[in-house]
């Protein structure tokens, strides 16, 4: 999946620069120079990644930072600042900023910590995919589980009905077709006695029978 990355900041000048170091490394970059303009482009094409000055004409970037709900997935959001005092640092952070840059930015740095965001959301939606399929296999181990006790409670009753049968049916031919039914049910419990025992040995490999 491509990384987008929207940059905030009313700077000309570092808008004109930063934005082709960033396409350069392969991002797809979009711009805005007020909080107006940055709202609008959420609105319509959440970024990845939010780059954000917190000076803006029509406000302060932290607005904005509140305007970044945590449900979902969220951008993940580097704020750049003329401010590198603690209060601001930490103002920033506890709003959920992911990193904090000073001006002038020092490029390579920012290219680092893009490229941080970037794996750090990467290994995210990884951690979310792998929980996925871990519900989604104990789904299918207990919707198993439960099939096969139920198929196990059917064979019991078929066997027991067809023995109860047999000891009143005197026609050789119907004789032929309960014994028929016998050997077939006990056979599939034998199966299922050995998938349950393939599940002990190697529940890797029989993930869905289980005990």
């Amino acid at each position: 999946m491509e990384t987008s990355l929207l940059l905030v900041d009313d700077d000309a000048v570092l808008q004109a620069t930063l934005l082709p170091v960033l396409r350069r490394q392969g991002y797809q970059v979009a711009r805005a120079s007020t909080l107006h303009e940055a709202r609008l482009h959420m609105q319509q094409q959440p970024p990845t990644l939010l780059l954000l000055d917190l000076s803006l004409p029509d406000g302060n970037g932290f607005s904005l930072l509140n305007h970044v709900q945590p449900e979902g997935e969220r951008p993940l959001i580097i704020v750049i600042t003329g401010s590198d005092t603690l209060e601001t640092v930490v103002e920033a952070l506890r709003r959920g900023a992911f990193d904090y840059l000073t001006k002038p930015v020092n490029y390579e740095l920012l290219l680092a910590t893009v490229q941080r965001a970037v794996s750090y959301r990467q290994f995210q939606r990884a951690a979310q995919e792998l929980e996925r399929m871990r519900a989604y296999n104990e789904g299918v181990r207990v919707m198993a589980s439960t099939a096969a006790h139920n198929v196990s409670q059917f064979l019991t009753i078929i066997m027991g009905e067809t023995q109860m049968l047999q000891e009143d049916v005197s026609d050789p031919a119907v004789l032929q077709v309960l014994e028929r039914i016998v050997n077939a049910a006990d056979q599939a419990a034998d199966t299922l006695v050995k998938l349950r025992q393939m599940h002990r040995e190697a529940p890797g490999l029989v993930p869905t029978m289980v005990e």
